[in-house]
């Protein structure tokens, strides 16, 4: 999976490892250099031969994917993006739980999030280019919407034997620091809205800036040939 920050990576995650055919619900924090690297991961998960995936997560520009896999026909790319006010809030909710002692203003955390945020996009953009037609695009706010749907996509796309389903597995890391989100969103064990407490506005110059780059990018991933068809 390719995404940012605070896309409800996480959640989709646990649904994709909770399917029978796929082990991994996290994020190994592990870049891909090579096949090594795949192996490495394929050990730490306790690959079966009942698996037909193992899954990972790439966030952050720091946990490389190497061309070489990135264009393999072996591997199965998501694409999991996110409205980015949303993100900047869901990110401002996790900083304050993981750092409750800090101080910093909210709009400094957004400032932080959008330098994130639009080089993360930039690179998501790039890779979308090289892979093209072999990936698909996932919104997050849709997934959320029309979840059956969407997970019906998903596993089309995957060619799984079963479907997947909103309901998952939680395992002794969800919810732990380092390990996906932190702020009680899996703990229903299914996909599901939460309600949460009022976040700071974004300042407008900079939520339009925001928006600005989601829009560009998303239609450059789309341009690039990343499956996109929501009727699937």
């Amino acid at each position: 999976m390719l995404s940012h920050m605070r896309s409800r990576s996480s959640v989709l995650s646990h649904v994709l490892g909770s399917h029978p055919q796929i082990v991994g619900h996290g994020e190994l924090l592990r870049g891909y250099r090579s096949w090594i690297d795949m192996a490495i991961s394929r050990i730490q998960l306790n690959e079966k031969s009942r698996h037909k995936f193992f899954h990972d997560k790439l966030l952050h520009d720091y946990t490389l994917l190497d061309e070489s896999l990135l264009l393999s026909d072996r591997n199965k790319i998501v694409f999991l993006l996110r409205e980015p006010v949303d993100s900047t809030q869901s990110f401002v909710r996790l900083y304050r739980k993981e750092k409750p002692d800090c101080n910093r203003d909210d709009s400094a955390i957004h400032r932080d999030f959008f330098e994130y945020y639009s080089q993360r996009m930039a690179t998501l953009v790039s890779m979308a280019r090289k892979i093209k037609h072999r990936a698909i695009l996932i919104d997050a706010e849709i997934l959320m919407q029309e979840t059956t749907k969407t997970l019906a996509r998903i596993g089309n796309f995957l060619e799984l034997e079963s479907p997947l389903r909103q309901e998952f597995e939680l395992h002794e890391q969800s919810g732990t620091s380092g390990h996906g989100d932190t702020t009680g969103g899996l703990m229903a064990g299914k996909i599901q809205m939460q309600q949460h407490a009022r976040a700071t506005d974004v300042d407008q110059q900079l939520a339009a800036k925001f928006s600005e780059i989601y829009r560009e990018s998303r239609l450059a991933i789309e341009a690039a040939g990343v499956i996109n068809d929501q009727s699937c």
